[in-house]
């Protein structure tokens, strides 16, 4: 008993975009302290953020669902751009992770790799848990990433294509796939919430010129243009509420501004977990864009239209590849080729929803992992 006491009190030191989080972030989070309480229910987790401000508005946004998921773990922040804190939470902590997110051409990938170098320096442990990758393009952020895999003890990707990739970089025996941590978060709720059919559709789109290429502004506005064809009161739900890293809202604006549409309104208040999970739980129908409006949508409501524009070896394809084994969503994906042609209402507006299953040997490997 006194062996257990000692173990469950763990420091965990969390890195990655926290600072600049999406809702998808907020959920992975609350699938890492899903899997911690299972291994270290008095643990102490430190998240280190790019913007702290944010965060602090985050945690406490969300501060009763992370109560469920984790009763007695214990959270704190501190700012990971201050060399001296992170070193300084590097040291008191046993565990130093990057909890999910991709790693990617931006200039704070050196951020992890200083944490991760320092940490082996000092022995601790280091995993990089449920991270996607790229797009990763700029050599100095391919040698960024092969150092951050070479100073890591296991590094768990969410899809096979994602370690398949890391693979060709580093080749080490534990680079492994296992299930993006968001998913525990996501499936907990489905498990304690009945859904409550209510005749709205749910949308996330979003802006993504900066990294994934050229912003095509008349794409994504004729897609909800088309969707207000359907009659139905359309919410678009922000994934993002904050300047850095594109908030999804400044998009809708500028959407609803260049067309009049009736039946479309947005989402202004900033989110929290279960106020997003109960949208797309709710919905008649949803259509996601960002990765993680996807995962949830998919999981949740299962009546859901996917906008891919991520490619055909990218994330999105990566989550279908995974869980979509009979292809289930193989006429209810959308991209720049087809959206013309595409049949909103035969698609969307169906009896026939998905019904995602997740073996329990995924959360048994994770615990193992993270035990190790």
């Amino acid at each position: 008993m006194k062996r257990l006491e000692k173990d469950s009190k763990k420091n965990i030191m969390i890195i990655g975009w926290y600072g600049t989080e999406t809702l998808g972030d907020r959920a992975i989070l609350d699938g890492i302290l899903y899997l911690l309480n299972k291994i270290y229910p008095k643990a102490h987790v430190s998240v280190g953020s790019l913007k702290p401000f944010f965060t602090e508005r985050t945690l406490y946004e969300d501060r009763d669902l992370y109560a469920q998921t984790a009763p007695q773990i214990s959270i704190d922040i501190f700012d990971v751009r201050d060399l001296r804190q992170l070193r300084r939470e590097v040291r008191k902590s046993d565990i130093v992770m990057m909890g999910g997110g991709p790693l990617m051409d931006i200039d704070e990938m050196y951020i992890i790799k200083d944490a991760f170098c320092y940490a082996k320096r000092k022995r601790k442990k280091t995993m990089l848990l449920g991270c996607g990758y790229g797009p990763l393009n700029r050599p100095d952020c391919i040698s960024c990433c092969k150092k951050i895999l070479q100073n890591s003890d296991v590094s768990i990707f969410r899809d096979e294509f994602s370690r398949d990739y890391a693979m060709k970089i580093c080749q080490r025996d534990n680079i492994i796939y296992l299930p993006d941590p968001a998913i525990f978060s996501v499936l907990q709720y489905k498990e304690l919430h009945r859904k409550k059919n209510a005749n709205y559709i749910a949308v996330n789109v979003r802006e993504y010129a900066n990294v994934y290429g050229e912003q095509n502004f008349s794409y994504i506005s004729e897609l909800i243009r088309n969707l207000n064809k359907l009659d139905k009161k359309i919410i678009l739900v922000p994934m993002h509420s904050f300047f850095w890293g594109g908030d999804d809202r400044e998009f809708f604006i500028k959407i609803l501004d260049e067309y009049q549409m009736k039946n479309v309104e947005y989402v202004h208040q900033p989110l929290s977990l279960e106020e997003l999970y109960e949208l797309y739980m709710n919905a008649e129908g949803c259509v996601g864009m960002r990765y993680h409006s996807i995962l949830i949508q998919t999981i949740l409501n299962g009546r859901n239209i996917v906008i891919d524009y991520s490619g055909k070896d990218g994330k999105i394809q990566g989550f279908f590849a995974q869980y979509d084994k009979k292809h289930f969503y193989y006429d209810k994906m959308v991209d720049a080729g087809n959206y013309r042609k595409f049949d909103w209402h035969t698609n969307l507006l169906t009896e026939e929803s998905f019904d995602f299953v997740l073996s329990k040997e995924y959360e048994k490997e994770y615990i193992e992992r993270i035990k190790e």
